[in-house]
């Protein structure tokens, strides 16, 4: 459907610029035939200039669209999530952030090397990928910590987080020949409330994340 849309844009901006040449050979001469060869020249620099808008457009688009992924995850960024937290702000419906934290992350990147923790962010993030679908946004947001935008109420935001920190509870990640390292999260949860920012909502989810790390990390805090 996209490429549909860019297709029939293209097509009047070539349609556009053409009725543009026509005009102005008219205009510079009223001998006929050479209002149709400077038609004919206007029309080609139409296409061509056509053309190259297109591709720059579309170039910038993939440009742009990069911009918002982690690189090291692929996942969304901090950036994407300014973005959406910003647009869901002014829509109505119930919303809901979850924060995530890699807990002792530090020691893993200390004992094991910063590649061993870049494997580990890796591999997780390929389990929020797989949770995380387009209701339901999962974010890269700092170092080891994650941020996820609920369409729908604590109580689904705990189902969907407890669901995630099960399953990377039970994953083994292999970080050198000899060593495997298990990992566990503390995930923070707040629910939109009236007359309340989304900004606010993260703040409250951040303190419910800080409650979670300190009672024992591995836990799951609602405020």
């Amino acid at each position: 459907k996209k490429r549909m849309n860019d297709k029939r844009e293209l097509q009047l901006l070539i349609t556009y610029l053409i009725a543009i040449s026509f005009l102005f050979g008219l205009f510079l001469t009223k001998d006929f035939q050479k209002t149709i060869a400077i038609y004919i020249i206007y029309g080609s620099l139409a296409y061509g200039t056509a053309f190259v808008l297109y591709s720059v457009l579309r170039d910038m688009e993939r440009v742009l669209s990069l911009v918002k992924i982690d690189d090291l995850t692929q996942l969304n960024n901090f950036r994407k999530f300014q973005e959406d937290r910003y647009k869901a702000d002014h829509q109505e419906g119930i919303v809901s952030i979850a924060l995530i934290d890699i807990d002792h992350f530090k020691q893993y990147n200390d004992r094991y090397g910063h590649q061993a923790g870049d494997l580990i962010l890796q591999e997780i993030s390929k389990i929020f990928a797989t949770y995380c679908t387009y209701a339901n946004a999962i974010y890269r947001i700092g170092g080891e910590e994650f941020a996820v935008l609920i369409q729908g109420d604590r109580q689904s935001a705990v189902y969907l987080m407890g669901k995630i920190q099960k399953r990377v509870k039970f994953l083994t990640i292999q970080v050198s020949p000899e060593d495997t390292v298990t990992v566990t999260l503390s995930i923070g949860i707040a629910q939109r409330q009236p007359n309340e920012s989304l900004q606010q909502t993260q703040e409250r989810a951040d303190q419910a994340l800080y409650f979670a790390k300190r009672n024992g990390r591995d836990q799951l805090s609602i405020n």
